[in-house]
């Protein structure tokens, strides 16, 4: 159940991706709570832009270090966020393509990302979140 009254989250995610030995790569991770795939993301604080929330929520989410590639976000989804109290409330996120130039092992989550290659024709990775 969402609470009511209550104003929608601001949030910021990246897509993730590198180009190694010709073939395209894109950053997944797992949720810490379900195990099911994710991209990074988290909320934008006051006074940050969406493009410079994005681009820390891949370092502090992934570890990755990068570039969102344009100030025109790939898409918008709105989810429900389960909060600590248990309860729900509705998140909006933005989200941006990210050219990643590194990944730490020791980011400041322990970062749990992998790049499993990804090829377009041939595989879909699909991300489903009970409503």
């Amino acid at each position: 159940m969402v609470i009511e009254g209550d104003e929608t989250l601001a949030q910021a995610g990246v897509i993730a991706y590198r180009i190694r030995h010709g073939e395209v790569q894109v950053l997944l991770m797992t949720s810490r709570d379900t195990g099911r795939w994710i991209i990074p993301k988290g909320n934008i604080k006051p006074g940050t832009t969406p493009l410079k929330a994005a681009a820390q929520e891949a370092f502090e989410e992934a570890g990755v270090k990068g570039t969102v590639v344009s100030s025109t976000p790939l898409g918008r989804y709105t989810y429900s966020k389960k909060l600590g109290s248990g309860e729900a409330r509705a998140a909006t996120v933005e989200v941006f393509s990210f050219k990643s130039k590194s990944k730490s092992k020791n980011g400041p989550r322990k970062a749990n990302g992998s790049w499993p290659g990804y090829r377009p024709r041939k595989r879909s990775v699909l991300s489903r979140n009970p409503e």
